[in-house]
């Protein structure tokens, strides 16, 4: 919850609690230069170079221009050039209809002591009848999850409550020019299938299982489509580095109802045993993006384990509602597994930001 200082410190602190045979450590990243993919690559660094300090890990290269980006081949073909003068001149008028002229953001922000965590774990057993039934139910875990949580959130807030929901995209898969273990804070979203949303009431676990397959498959599309703007997006919005303020303040507007951000970070790329210690959990990274954390469902999972976790703050989910919507989730999807609901391992450090000091 500590702001950075960006002219005078690093835009990564590392904050290390120091035990008797257990350590722990909290690494906090700007997100201009840090998603979730790249804070794992730098714990992932930060332990090599722990075990074997004599081992070079090499260096982070900086992403200094958009050549860096965008193959020189797309950028100079004429037909990439006018789609970009169109898209340029789009977003311009976006803009300029949004009443966004570039001024300084000057909106209430959210106090840190709102701010809130709360992480768990599923049972190991049910961990794995999830991976497993996924697969056979050719549906991703995202895919069933979020189902589970967009139902427990309108179930909990109410049909209003529920008014818009995006999925994180790692965009690394779109940019082939770019080190999977690079320094890159660009994260889009895609907007997840909630038309005609049933009850959970009136929804059985076949018709679960279908509906799904259709928020996948509706996904699988939007994330296609997202890479192929991908570079006219990014090409396009480099152009407007004199409306950078405008755009700052449009992202910064608090939406009447906060919308719901799942953030999947799959497996955990990360070894357990090393030569002089072993790692015995990763936790999910969290999120906080100015205003307002939001409401955010991390995912993801390290040595057998599924964690989940839910980001937001008081003033937008309380988070006496953000339990009842983590249980009404819970109980769907072991419900639509066919196990009997059993007790998550909550962790120790579930805390607001303002006991945890970081987040």
């Amino acid at each position: 919850a500590m702001p950075f200082e960006g002219e005078r410190e690093p835009l990564v602190r590392l904050v290390w609690v120091h035990g008797r045979g257990v350590s722990e450590l909290v690494l906090a990243a700007h997100h201009c230069i840090c998603d979730g993919q790249a804070g794992i690559a730098l714990v992932r660094d930060l332990l090599s170079a722990y075990d074997e300090p004599e081992k070079d890990i090499g260096a982070y290269g900086a992403l200094g221009r958009i050549e860096d980006i965008i193959p020189a081949a797309v950028l100079e073909s004429r037909r990439f050039q006018r789609r970009l003068r169109w898209r340029e001149r789009m977003l311009r008028l976006t803009l300029r209809l949004k009443g966004l002229g570039g001024g300084d953001s000057a909106h209430p922000r959210i106090p840190t002591e709102q701010m809130y965590f709360h992480r768990w774990n599923l049972a190991a057993q049910s961990a794995v009848s999830l991976t497993e039934r996924c697969r056979s139910e050719n549906v991703t875990v995202l895919a069933a999850a979020s189902l589970c949580f967009m139902q427990a959130f309108r179930d909990v807030r109410g049909t209003g409550g529920l008014n818009k929901v995006n999925a994180m995209v790692d965009a690394r898969k779109f940019l082939p020019q770019m080190e999977s273990d690079a320094l890159f804070g660009l994260a889009p979203g895609v907007a997840l299938l909630t038309k005609n949303l049933p009850r959970p009431a009136d929804m059985s676990i076949d018709s679960f299982w279908a509906r799904a397959r259709a928020i996948k498959a509706d996904l699988m599309r939007r994330i296609d489509r997202l890479g192929a703007n991908l570079y006219g997006n990014l090409a396009g919005f480099e152009r407007l580095h004199d409306k950078y303020s405008g755009i700052v303040d449009f992202f910064e507007r608090p939406p009447a109802v906060r919308p719901l951000t799942f953030s999947n970070m799959g497996r955990v790329n990360m070894p357990q045993q090393y030569r002089s210690f072993r790692l015995e959990k990763v936790y999910s990274p969290l999120v906080m993006v100015s205003p307002t954390p939001a409401n955010t469902v991390v995912i993801s999972s390290f040595a057998g384990e599924t964690e989940f976790a839910i980001v937001s703050d008081e003033r937008s989910l309380p988070r006496a509602e953000a339990l009842m919507i983590k249980e009404r989730a819970m109980d769907t999807l072991h419900a639509c597994l066919g196990l009997p609901r059993e007790d998550e391992v909550q962790h120790k450090e579930d805390a607001s930001a303002r006991h945890a000091g970081t987040a």
